[in-house]
């Protein structure tokens, strides 16, 4: 789940995508969704999770190291199977 911006602040925008990480399409050629997720940006929202997702090293880096400042409510396939259950 994603909070709502602070009161005056833009809400996010970020490009949407429909990659299904969990796919036989995915397991059989994961190199051409990752390509695709790098070049929609650098943060992606996976449409059919309702959670945000990074491809690019960086972005992975930072995220799983400072875990805090970008899942506070939870970091990766844990974080999906609540955001499934909670649709």
């Amino acid at each position: 789940m994603v909070s709502p911006p602070p009161d005056g602040a833009a809400p996010l925008k970020a490009p949407i995508s429909d990659v299904d990480p969990f796919s036989s399409d995915f397991f059989e050629n994961p190199f051409a969704a990752h390509e695709e997720l790098r070049e929609a940006g650098p943060v992606v929202r996976l449409s059919r999770y309702g959670v945000w997702a990074a491809a690019g090293y960086q972005e992975v880096h930072a995220s799983s190291t400072q875990r805090d400042a970008f899942a506070p409510g939870g970091f990766g396939a844990a974080t999906m199977r609540r955001a499934t259950r909670a649709s």
